[in-house]
């Protein structure tokens, strides 16, 4: 999948420093320690630039996290730190959040300092626990800038997910950049958090010392879609737009499709991990042109006919050697999804399973993300036993979950789950 996507950024003209493609990046199977704080107003005043207004109640967010896999930038570990800010909130109400700094491990750690803020430093973030307790670090290689503990209290929520905007200085030196970050993963209950920021900390997290925990939680089992930076001062439409496009290829990254958003020409304008890692298996990409061999002429009439109609276009069939075509929709936009005209290509690889597909075919019939990794590992035909070492719990665990999953599924054998799993597969 790396070697893919790694190909497919050369083509598409970055250098071999550069071989990723660009935002929007999709990663997955994270957990993270979101604190939500209360500072002290003088501090806050003092640390945001003059153009950004601190809310009302000088509130903030601490966070470590960990992401497993994912588009281009993952894996990697990472700790930040911020500020909330008026006139910044994001579709669902929460308020915008400046970054006064972030530690990032690997490639995610360059392409932030290179592209997304300037404050963006590299370093790592480790999550773990022992018994009910929860701990976090972050910091600078080498270094611990901020130990988190808690108490986890047994409570768990159902899946949690929104879109939130973040703002920090562009790595330029021009301004401001503002992007956001679809997100959604299963929440539980943190109590008696402690945070000890450490003489490593940098002088800013020194002096961002939490009056108060408002609001702790873990959230597992994440995943994250992070927009193209845009400048602060660009039009509203265009920071709209930017949102839609990635929360749009968010859902279908988390579902595990082929997506794909392209203007007239077919020129590319996002693409999702699963779409990129189909370079070379029926789909090229030269400069910022998505090619299809004989089907390009096919493909240009179907953007041509849903522009022109609003509608779906009939799927195209881009053959492939030795495969199974590629099937392509063409599917129309809404008017606030691009600047530009614009068509989404949902493409399904007989080829392929498409990851995540059953997982979340599960949780939409009522399982939680922990029982639904066990269903698909039991109904692929894998024992509790090895499920279980397979997620890292007791096999005690695994059969009570499972019991859960029968009682929701309304089933009562492994077999009758094996058949429900091999229907979605091949839905």
């Amino acid at each position: 999948m790396r070697l893919a996507m790694e190909k497919a950024a050369r083509q598409m003209g970055f250098d071999s420093a550069q071989a990723f493609p660009p935002p929007p990046y999709h990663v997955h199977d994270g957990n993270i320690v979101y604190l939500r704080c209360a500072f002290d107003p003088s501090v806050a005043r003092q640390l945001l630039p003059p153009e950004f207004e601190p809310d009302d109640n000088a509130t903030g967010t601490i966070a470590i996290y960990t992401i497993g896999g994912g588009m281009a930038i993952a894996p990697y570990t990472a700790g930040y730190f911020g500020l909330s800010v008026k006139g910044h909130d994001g579709p669902d109400g929460d308020v915008g959040c400046y970054k006064l700094g972030d530690f990032r491990s690997g490639v995610a750690g360059m392409i932030y300092r290179t592209r997304y803020f300037a404050d963006s430093r590299d370093g790592w973030g480790r999550l773990w626990y022992e018994g009910d307790t929860q701990f976090g670090e972050a910091g600078p290689p080498g270094r611990t800038a901020i130990r988190v503990t808690a108490r986890r209290t047994g409570l768990v929520g159902d899946e949690t997910s929104g879109v939130n905007v973040y703002l920090g200085k562009r790595p330029d030196g021009g301004g401001y950049n503002r992007w956001t970050v679809a997100s959604s993963g299963n929440w539980h209950d943190l109590a008696d958090v402690t945070i000890d920021i450490l003489p490593d900390a940098p002088p800013v997290l020194q002096l961002l010392r939490p009056r108060e925990v408002l609001w702790p939680l873990l959230v597992e089992g994440m995943s994250f879609t992070f927009s193209p930076p845009v400048p602060l001062e660009a039009p509203a439409d265009e920071h709209l737009a930017t949102m839609v496009q990635s929360g749009m290829i968010d859902l279908f990254s988390r579902l595990g499709r082929p997506a794909l958003i392209v203007s007239t020409g077919r020129r590319l304008l996002r693409a999702n991990e699963a779409a990129i890692a189909l370079s070379g298996f029926g789909l090229s990409f030269e400069g910022d042109r998505v090619r299809a061999g004989t089907a390009d002429a096919a493909l240009d009439g179907a953007i041509e006919r849903v522009l022109a109609s609003g509608h779906p276009s009939e799927p195209v069939a881009v053959k492939r050697r030795d495969a199974m075509p590629l099937i392509v929709h063409a599917l129309p936009l809404g008017r606030n999804t691009t600047t530009e005209p614009a068509v989404l290509f949902l493409i399904v690889d007989a080829e392929r399973p498409q990851r995540g597909d059953i997982g979340r075919t599960l949780q939409l019939l009522g399982l939680t993300v922990a029982e639904a990794r066990l269903a698909a590992l039991i109904g692929a035909g894998n024992s509790p036993r090895v499920s279980a070492q397979s997620l890292s719990i007791t096999e005690g665990t695994a059969r009570t979950t499972l019991k859960a999953v029968f009682g929701k599924l309304a089933i009562s054998r492994q077999s009758e789950l094996a058949q429900l799993v091999a229907r979605i597969d091949l839905a």
